[in-house]
């Protein structure tokens, strides 16, 4: 649970974007929602009792969470730059 937090004040640091609003940032948008659904997935988790199915679940959850952090939200960022520098050419 520490690291959970850990990550979102990581944030600022993480991101490789030039542009720090969602709205012009396409890609990041959809990836939102993504990330939006896993909540929810990882809310209902948090309320089933620890069984098979639930605790599998909960697992690959947690590894879409840490991975929209730290590989996700930079690589959106890197290409999203890479491709504002190419149409600006």
């Amino acid at each position: 649970m520490f690291g959970a937090i850990v990550v979102l004040f990581l944030i600022p640091f993480i991101n490789q974007s030039e542009v720090r609003s969602s709205a012009f940032r396409p890609l990041y948008r959809k990836a939102f929602w993504f990330l939006v659904a896993d909540f929810i997935i990882l809310g209902w988790i948090g309320q089933k009792v620890v069984e098979t199915p639930y605790i599998e679940i909960g697992q690959v959850a947690t590894v879409i969470y840490f991975l929209f952090f730290l590989v996700v939200l930079p690589g959106l960022g890197i290409l999203e730059s890479a491709m504002m520098k190419t149409s600006t050419k």
